[in-house]
């Protein structure tokens, strides 16, 4: 009778630790597929910025052209090269806990995919797709926002 209820004990154990691993995956993934989203954001609002500060006209949406896309934390867009995304967290005095596709960090799971599509109205659609593998299966999360000309 003991060991009926140590081993209904031990496969609950696993089952929560399975969840866990899981869910932080979850988070993570949805955490860096909003980061996604960001980021375009922030290169359309630093267009804005750039036009104030210059006087020069620039396209709100100067460098967002339709397309596949990785991005990461330096806001800059580069064809998607199907490589996973880094954790800058090898140095403790160096370490920035930021994700991107540089060579510094170890490798994560996670593949991030930006897509701008133009819409009719003049806006953009931005889609964020991050995939990873768990447990022998394909995992994805995507966020998606549309992007105005706010300024006008």
């Amino acid at each position: 009778m003991t060991a009926v209820g140590v081993l209904g004990a031990y496969g609950l154990s696993q089952q929560i630790l399975a969840y866990s691993s899981l869910s932080n995956s979850n988070f993570t993934a949805a955490y860096l597929a909003k980061e996604g989203i960001e980021i375009v954001r922030n290169i359309r609002d630093s267009n804005w910025v750039e036009e104030a500060a210059s006087g020069v006209d620039i396209a709100w949406d100067y460098s967002l052209d339709a397309g596949d896309y990785e991005v990461d934390y330096n806001a800059i867009l580069s064809s998607v090269s199907g490589n996973c995304l880094n954790l800058n967290n090898l140095k403790l005095e160096t370490a920035t806990g930021l994700f991107g596709y540089g060579a510094v960090g170890n490798q994560t799971k996670y593949k991030r995919k930006i897509t701008i599509e133009s819409l009719a109205d003049g806006s953009l659609r931005v889609s964020s797709e991050v995939c990873w593998q768990e447990k022998g299966q394909t995992k994805s999360i995507t966020a998606q926002d549309i992007l105005y000309e706010w300024w006008q």
